[in-house]
């Protein structure tokens, strides 16, 4: 191992690293396992959940919003801690020690190594993830926002956001400015003034507006922003994307099937490789 592999392994990694994840509403029941060696948290208005999060291996953070039922408003009410405006409250004071705050999603299986990859390529105070399907202005983000019923009911808002901002000079153009998403952020430095300005900025449209698709604010905000940001490709983590909730029942499906047939669903998901199988030699 070179001494720049080595300069990241666990035992020398940075020990003031947080990783959050705001699951705001009613409809959070299932949560992956938090990284085991960093401070992880999870952000919400739902005391139900405390003792599954708990169980998942998170620390519970709770905070006194609304809590509703309404998909979109419990959305908005998360970008309070994707976007760190939690840090302007005293009440928590105690995350202004980390020198880096990582954001997840709770779709995305963030683990240790993921973490330590993150550490080793960021260069610049805020790094995300470029987006998976490849667009070529903003336009096509919003056709495909139209799929979701939370977005759609906005889309007139949409419109008129990137239409203004076009108005006031920026780009709906792909090519200058790359579409990415925000499932995973990770800011080093946090309390650089630039990047809070920047976050602020983000989080302020997204509450004037009420456009929840923050992918397309972020989008237009960030284009005055480049300098702070480090985009990286999707594939750069191969970081699981799946609803927690959907992953366990694929298991316990299987262990309830007959044998045989269990054998052959293992076997076309690819868990039991074909030439491993024994078959019995036919009697004579």
């Amino acid at each position: 191992m070179s001494k720049k592999e080595t300069c990241f392994s666990p035992v020398n990694m940075p020990t003031d690293i947080a990783v959050i994840c705001p699951v705001f509403g009613l409809r959070f029941t299932h949560f992956y396992n938090a990284p085991k060696n960093y401070d992880s948290f999870i952000f919400t208005n739902n005391p139900s959940i405390k003792p599954i999060i708990e169980k998942a291996g998170w620390k519970y953070v709770f905070v006194d919003m609304p809590l509703t039922d309404d998909d979109l408003i419990s959305t908005m009410q998360s970008k309070y801690v994707k976007f760190l405006q939690f840090l302007n409250d005293k009440k928590f004071s105690d995350f202004k020690k980390y020198g880096r705050i990582i954001h997840t999603d709770h779709k995305l299986e963030l683990k240790d190594r993921h973490i330590r990859k993150i550490v080793k390529i960021q260069n610049k105070p805020v790094l995300q993830r470029n987006h998976r399907v490849k667009r070529t202005n903003i336009w096509q983000e919003v056709a495909g926002s139209m799929q979701q019923e939370r977005y759609s009911q906005h889309a007139r808002d949409m419109v008129d956001y990137i239409c203004k901002k076009i108005d006031q000079g920026y780009t709906d153009s792909c090519a200058a400015h790359q579409l990415c998403t925000n499932g995973l952020l990770s800011y080093h430095k946090p309390d650089n003034p630039k990047t809070r300005r920047f976050l602020s900025e983000v989080y302020n449209d997204g509450c004037e507006t009420e456009i929840c698709q923050d992918q397309i604010i972020w989008f237009m905000v960030a284009q005055k922003y480049s300098d702070i940001i480090h985009v990286i490709d999707w594939h750069d983590l191969d970081i699981r994307w799946r609803d927690p909730a959907k992953s366990e029942w694929i298991l316990p499906m299987i262990l309830k099937l007959r044998r045989k047939d269990a054998h052959t669903i293992l076997l076309l998901f690819g868990l039991i490789p074909f030439f491993k199988i024994k078959r019995k030699k036919p009697k004579i």
